[in-house]
């Protein structure tokens, strides 16, 4: 379910809401993968970034300020993960120049430097939320005597059902092909998730939203013209 929640907020909550709230941009269609729309707008290709990280940032708080590790807990921590790593997107959008964060500095004066720039973000931000997740579990490990070893088998657990949901979720969207396999792809979602390094015998969880709007571009159109429906992933 923390998977889920996590595409809903980054289409609906980011990209569908701001898509209602800004003039000439009107969503037409939303899947688990992209919200389709027309018009273009910086904000709006933002704004499910921006969402995931104000979402999984309010997660995590609530979840270090829990006195009892509960299931409800551990759904704080696995949902805050998902949704902080997608600052990763920086980095995707910078390197491979296409998804949301492409779309944001299309066209600014310097775009080499800002590509340079979304990279180091991305990198530093997404180093960032591992050690804090790592660091959050890791208090609870220690406040409520639990086994590390426990904790690291419910994450393993966690990251095949939410791999599982992510794959079959792109195998039976229209928009296929790249962004399948971009799902399935050991450097996307959750994928690291098991193997991060444990913390006091904790360990780290979490998904790095990358998808590509390119492969989007056959079914939405071109994204260069206004009047011409284009995907936000």
């Amino acid at each position: 379910m923390a998977y889920a929640l996590a595409d809903m907020v980054h289409e609906a909550l980011g990209h569908g809401l701001l898509s209602l709230l800004v003039p000439g941009v009107k969503a037409i269609s939303i899947s688990t993968v992209a919200l389709s729309e027309t018009g273009s707008s910086r904000i709006v290709a933002a704004a499910g970034m921006i969402a995931n990280i104000i979402v999984g940032s309010v997660s995590l708080w609530l979840f270090a300020n829990r006195r009892q590790f509960t299931r409800g807990s551990y759904f704080l921590w696995l949902f805050a993960g998902v949704n902080l790593m997608n600052i990763g997107y920086l980095s995707y959008s910078g390197i491979l120049g296409s998804g949301d964060w492409d779309d944001v500095i299309a066209g600014l004066p310097m775009e080499p430097l800002w590509r340079v720039v979304l990279i180091a973000a991305g990198i530093a931000g997404y180093i960032g939320v591992i050690r804090l997740l790592t660091a959050a579990m890791a208090s609870q490990v220690r406040r409520s005597s639990l086994d590390g070893r426990d904790i690291r088998r419910v994450i393993i657990v966690s990251y095949l059902a939410g791999s599982a949901l992510i794959l079959v979720g792109a195998a039976f969207n229209p928009i296929k092909q790249l962004i399948w396999l971009s799902r399935a792809s050991p450097s996307d979602s959750p994928a690291r998730l098991p193997f991060s390094p444990p913390l006091d015998g904790s360990s780290t969880s979490g998904r790095k939203e990358r998808r590509d709007r390119q492969s989007a571009s056959a079914r939405c159109g071109s994204s260069s013209a206004r009047s011409s429906p284009r995907c936000l992933c």
